[in-house]
């Protein structure tokens, strides 16, 4: 593949690039994952990323405008466009990438109404799809005005030009320049000194060196023999998984979130090993497997060139765990803890390469080495002020469910937030409700006592009890005590002789085969010298001859 080695733009201090001309480079190994999957599945909302900020005070969409204008023009990424040149994926980022954002006024409709229509709006806009094959910007962002100093901002990109981490500088950025704009003075922004393209041909080289087999030996090893973990699904699994999704969340209060972390720095782990450890044992319990795996994005920004940066920084970690043993929680705790530490070591290792690698069975019903993916962090959104109006950060909505399970916890003021975004060809609601409130439950049983074996730690609240215990088990029923369940039997027979008594597979028997069957054999029985009143043992596999045997037996008199 010939690809040109551009001559780098500078930044003039407003932030917009300088006599950019239309440039190639490789994608990076992430871009060529989002490539595939868009072309297995063209314009799949679940490659979205999709935010909604709060505006409060004083900004007009002229302002907005601007700021995003410059945006565009400073970040390289923004101006990508996707082209396949000798049969690979490749950046062409363009000299400019026009941005309309659109204006929706909803000041005329009643409270209720108005936060209605945003949510239809802000579902639909984050499910649009984008066409990877037109032009840039692979960005759209719309406005609904909801009062005079009050409106929300849908932001919307394919995550092939970004990550969450680009989310928040695209939020500062914009604040920062419609600021500077209203007070009429140059924007404080972050020097770029290299651009998305020159981290595309870094990580080439990177992958070609050999600190890359030292990463490729640590996940063969680690990932050897692992079969994907599956939680039981409301509903079974398609040949084709759609990106279909729906989102819940749950507010973990304050004290509770303080006590986890209380023990988390008392176990000399961190948070994220302490909040998955109590995810696992939930698994766990569900599904009675000790070998989980789940995935876990991390930010790849490890340079500090590249922080300041929008595009596409993000690789997941395959995080393998054992629950051999029935393990006290703080003894998970530290097994947990020690494989993430371990995992992160070796995280320059993209996944896609490790997918490569350990060549797990094409499936499109499912995503390769894990279903469940895991993300803790704090919000990337500041609420902050900025000029005359303020920038608050909304909960997002699903764009679609691109795993079974996608937990992830954000930091809010009154507690941690926790949400899973789940595939709804697979789950129910009342399924991820449940979930959720299990969740909650496991924590405050390992706040309380962390030194309790992962089988006795509780799932159910006393009401579930209650419902299992009691009402599922009142099963009593009255029935005629003077008759045998023989005599009900042969009433059957004589009532209904060829309809179908039995159904195993393709076999079937009618009551009167049936009955024929189990009288011969109770004739046997008697024959060999088993006289009434005895136990006579049944073992045998599934199969209509199971009810043939127990008919038998009784019709002998035995039992």
């Amino acid at each position: 593949m010939n690809v040109e080695q551009p001559q780098r733009a500078h930044a003039d201090t407003s932030g917009a690039a300088v006599g950019v001309a239309e440039l190639t480079y490789p994608c990076s190994v992430g871009q060529r994952r989002f490539w595939v999957l868009d072309r297995l599945d063209p314009g799949t909302p679940a490659l979205n990323v999709a935010m909604r900020w709060r505006l409060e005070g004083v900004v007009t969409t002229a302002e907005l405008e601007y700021a995003f204008r410059h945006i565009i023009q400073r970040h390289e990424s923004l101006r990508t466009a996707f082209v396949e040149i000798d049969g690979e994926a490749c950046q062409q980022v363009r000299a400019e990438a026009p941005l309309r954002i659109v204006d929706v006024d909803l000041r005329a409709l009643p409270e209720a109404a108005a936060e209605d229509e945003l949510t239809r709006l802000s579902l639909r806009e984050a499910r649009a799809p984008f066409d990877l094959t037109g032009p840039p910007p692979f960005l759209r962002v719309m406005r609904v005005v909801l009062a005079e100093r009050v409106s929300v901002l849908l932001v919307t990109a394919h995550h092939i030009v970004c990550d969450g981490w680009s989310m928040g500088l695209l939020a500062h950025e914009m604040g920062e320049l419609c600021a500077a704009r209203q007070e009429g003075r140059p924007p404080v922004l972050a020097e770029l000194e290299v651009g998305y393209g020159d981290y595309a041909i870094w990580q080439e080289e990177w992958l070609a060196s050999d600190p890359y087999a030292e990463h490729a030996e640590y996940w063969r090893t680690r990932l050897a023999g692992m079969t994907q973990f599956e939680l039981m699904t409301d509903r079974p699994r398609p040949a084709v998984l759609s990106a279909n999704g729906n989102i819940q969340s749950r507010l973990l209060a304050r004290p509770l979130t303080d006590a986890v972390a209380a023990l988390a720095r008392e176990c000399g782990c961190t948070l994220f090993s302490t909040m998955l450890s109590a995810l696992l044992v939930l698994l766990h319990r569900h599904s009675g497997e000790t070998d989980i795996a789940i995935g876990t994005p991390v930010a790849t920004r490890d340079q500090v060139e590249l922080e300041p940066l929008i595009g596409l920084f993000v690789n997941t970690l395959v995080l393998r765990n054992d629950l051999t043993g029935d393990p006290l929680f703080k003894e998970l705790l530290t097994r947990v803890s020690d494989s993430v530490t371990d995992a992160l070591e070796h995280q320059a290792m993209p996944l896609e390469k490790v997918i490569e690698m350990v060549r797990p069975s094409r499936d499109r019903s499912r995503n390769a080495l894990f279903s469940i993916n895991f993300v803790l962090q704090r919000s990337f959104i500041a609420n902050r002020q900025y000029g005359r109006f303020r920038i608050i950060g909304m909960q997002s909505l699903s764009t679609g469910g691109m795993h079974d399970l996608n937990v992830f916890m954000v930091e809010r003021s009154e507690g941690w937030r926790v949400s899973c975004d789940y595939n709804t060809d697979l789950f129910e609601h009342e399924t991820v409700t449940r979930l959720l409130a299990q969740f909650e439950r496991v924590l405050e049983a390992v706040v309380r006592e962390p030194t309790q074996p992962i089988s006795r730690i509780p799932l159910l609240d006393q009401a579930e009890r209650q419902m299992l215990a009691v009402e599922w088990n009142r099963t009593a029923v009255p029935f005629p005590r003077e008759r045998t369940a023989i005599d009900l039997f042969s009433a059957q027979v004589r009532a209904t002789p060829e309809s179908p008594a039995l159904v195993c597979g393709d076999a079937q028997m009618s009551y009167r085969a049936l009955d024929e069957a189990s009288t011969r054999l109770a004739r046997e029985l008697l024959a060999r010298g088993w006289a009434p009143g005895t136990r006579i043992g049944v073992c045998l596999p599934r199969s209509p001859e199971i009810a043939v045997a127990v008919l038998a037996v009784l019709k002998a008199g035995s039992a």
